[in-house]
């Protein structure tokens, strides 16, 4: 997997839009927030904390 672009926002800031535009223009999948799970959060804690996130996200 490799990443292609970061559009970091706050929530009700058009977050959910922007993700069905990427998905469309870049004919792929977009990771949403809203999607997070339990087993997710260490990975985004480690990224917020600049930790090399130690899981893999699916």
């Amino acid at each position: 997997m490799t990443l292609r672009v970061v559009g970091a926002g706050l929530g009700r800031t058009g977050t959910a839009s922007l993700k069905k535009a990427l998905e469309h223009l870049l004919g792929g999948t977009c990771h949403h927030m809203f999607e997070v799970d339990e087993k997710q959060v260490p990975v985004w804690a480690d990224a917020a904390e600049g930790r090399i996130p130690t899981g893999m996200i699916s």
